[in-house]
């Protein structure tokens, strides 16, 4: 499904996506998921300045944003990285991720539609998934 081309949805839309189910369901936290430093550094500067966001807190791991260049060069140098540490990240991510109450994010990516139906699977979702990509 990778050769089917997706529209590229901007981080306005996910704040605006998640911002409705903040605002109907009256939920009180929002977990970030990124490596994409810019995705991570816009949505900490709308939960800073944005007036609807002050009552919401922000859950993510600064530590695990980085910008297009160093994903790039992480890539291409990972012999260096430590696989373990890389996929202990990684499946501490899902696991969070499908503890969640609601469900935001793009179907286009593996890894977001398998933190979905981990979710889903263990019955931690209270509503349909909020889907922006499709």
């Amino acid at each position: 499904d990778r050769m089917i081309t997706r529209r590229l949805v901007t981080v306005a839309e996910y704040l605006d996506a998640a911002y409705q189910v903040v605002h109907v369901r009256r939920v009180r936290a929002v977990l970030l998921c990124t490596e994409d430093f810019e995705v991570f550094t816009a949505v900490e500067a709308a939960f800073a300045h944005d007036p609807r966001w002050h009552d919401v807190a922000l859950l993510t791991d600064r530590r695990e944003a980085r910008n297009s260049v160093e994903n790039s060069h992480l890539l291409s140098l990972s012999h260096d990285l430590s696989m373990q540490e890389y996929a202990g990240t990684a499946i501490s991510n899902l696991l969070l991720m499908a503890q969640c109450s609601h469900f935001v994010g793009g179907f286009g990516s593996h890894f977001a539609r398998l933190a979905y139906e981990l979710a889903f699977g263990l019955g931690s979702l209270q509503a349909p998934p909020l889907v922006v990509d499709i």
